[in-house]
Parts: C-alpha cells; sequence; structure tokens
C-alpha cells in the first residue's frame, strides 16, 4: 500500500512539475512574442526597434542561441536597409557570440572578422576593441597563442588610448593567461603585476578582477615551487572571491592551497582543503 502511494505522489509531484514548466515556456513565449511585435512594426522609431532586438539577445542568446541566428538575421537585415553600419556590425557580433555559445569556434571567428572589418568603416574604436578582445578570447581557447596575443594587444593599444581602465586591467591578465600557459612564467607575473596595479589604484572590483589575478599569481607561485607566496595569494584569491560566492574559482584556490601544503609535509591541512 506504501508502494502505491508512493507511486500515486511521484505521478502528482510530475505533473505538477510539468504544468509549472510549461506555465513559465508560455510566460517566455509572450515575453518573446511582445518583444518581437516592437521591432516587427515599422511605426516605432529605428533607435526602439533595434533596442528591443539588442534586448532579446540579451535574454535568449545563452539560453536558445538557434534562436538568436535567426533574429541576427533580420537584424542585419533591417539595419543595411536603415543604411546603419554600426547595427549590422552588432548583428554580427551576436551571431558570432551565439555560435560560440553552440561550439562552433571556427564560424565564430570568421563572423567576427566580418563585424570588426564593418566597425573599422566607420571608426567606432570602443566597440573595434570590445570584438578584437572577444576574438582574444577564441583564439586563446583554440590555442592559437600569437593569434590571441595580437588580438589581445590590438585591443589594448585602443583601450589605453581610450583611457578605459577597467578594460586594461582586464586584458593585461589575459595576455598574462598566455604565457601562463606557454609556461613563460615571469612574462605572465609581469602582465599579472601591471593588471593588480592598476585594480588596486582604481579600486576595481568588477567580475571578480582583482581575485582571479591573485588566483594566477598564487598558480605561477606553485609552478616555481614557491610555496608560501603560492599559499599567501590563493588565500587572499579566495577573500576576494568569496564576496560574490564565486565557488568555482574558489574551488581552483582550494586545490591550489591542499597541493602546496602537501608539498610542505602539512597532509592535515591539505587534506581539510581537499574537503571543502
Amino acid at each position: 500500500m506504501n508502494k502505491i502511494n508512493s507511486i500515486i505522489n511521484f505521478k502528482k509531484l510530475f505533473i505538477l512539475l510539468v504544468i509549472i514548466l510549461n506555465i513559465e515556456d508560455l510566460q517566455a513565449q509572450k515575453l518573446s512574442d511582445s518583444t518581437r511585435s516592437i521591432w516587427t512594426n515599422e511605426n516605432n522609431s529605428d533607435s526602439l526597434r533595434f533596442k528591443s532586438i539588442s534586448n532579446y539577445y540579451y535574454k535568449y542568446t545563452y539560453a536558445q542561441p538557434d534562436s538568436v541566428i535567426a533574429i541576427t538575421n533580420y537584424h542585419y537585415a533591417l539595419a543595411k536597409s536603415k543604411k546603419s553600419t554600426k547595427e549590422m556590425a552588432t548583428a554580427l557580433n551576436e551571431r558570432s557570440y551565439a555560435y560560440y555559445i553552440k561550439g562552433d569556434l571556427n564560424k565564430s571567428t570568421d563572423i567576427l572578422h566580418q563585424s570588426i572589418d564593418l566597425f573599422k568603416t566607420i571608426n567606432d574604436p570602443k566597440n573595434l576593441a570590445v570584438i578584437q578582445s572577444n576574438l582574444g578570447n577564441i583564439y586563446l581557447e583554440q590555442k592559437e597563442y600569437l593569434k590571441a596575443f595580437n588580438s589581445f594587444n590590438e585591443s589594448l593599444i585602443t583601450i589605453r588610448q581610450e583611457k578605459l581602465k577597467t578594460s586594461e586591467a582586464r586584458l593585461l591578465a589575459k595576455i598574462g593567461d598566455i604565457y601562463n600557459k606557454l609556461d613563460e612564467l615571469d612574462l605572465a607575473m609581469d602582465y599579472y603585476n601591471d593588471s593588480e596595479e592598476i585594480c588596486i589604484a582604481r579600486e576595481i572590483t568588477k567580475k571578480n578582477q582583482i581575485g582571479l589575478i591573485y588566483l594566477k599569481k598564487s598558480e605561477i607561485y606553485f609552478k616555481k615551487e614557491l610555496l608560501d607566496l603560492s599559499i599567501e595569494y590563493a588565500e587572499k584569491a579566495d577573500e576576494e572571491l568569496k564576496k560574490s560566492n564565486n565557488k568555482s574559482n574558489r574551488s581552483e584556490c582550494y586545490l591550489l592551497l591542499a597541493k602546496s601544503y602537501n608539498k610542505l609535509g602539512k597532509n592535515k591541512k591539505a587534506l581539510n582543503y581537499l574537503d571543502k
């Protein structure tokens, strides 16, 4: 009898879950249709139509990349009809990101190059720098380190001209990542130090930048077997990262701490961090 009741209760919970999911899907569809009605309405201003498309990207690119790719085709065609090169380039950038989410990195980079070419024609340095940085991130993921360096460096030149310190700190750290992966540890440390200096001077906390720099420095000190320094910077990284409850990167801190204490022969401390 208890087994039958358990089966009945499970079925009820399953049906309730299906109903909730359907309601959420329906609400999302209504929101999507509402947004779509704005950009397809030719009586609306161009700026409102483009803004509604941008809002759609923000909400759906990660979850529905195929849907977004279709919208970028409309976006590009609309921008071309309005002779808006900036919006054409933006549509390509969003399409590139959707393909990146799908895991098609080659297509993503090809489309980004098209977007870069368009931004170059209208002298839009800030957007150009962002997209060149995005391209560098993809090359870094593909282990095309020279191409990644060139993309980041080109973006860095523009960022410095525009005096965008937060972006400069981020790009310096990215170049440091390249040298770190190539085991050019002293060069990597130089870039991380420069990035750290900007973050501290400008009190930059965006996206855990300072915490991630401390984590990378801890990694380098571990590679160089400077274990006390590795521990110091892993602890500093953890202090920063816990402010935003960044569990993924905090777990990297714990692993570095465990490895460092293990090498120092402090096995109990090492095990404590492995249990976190």
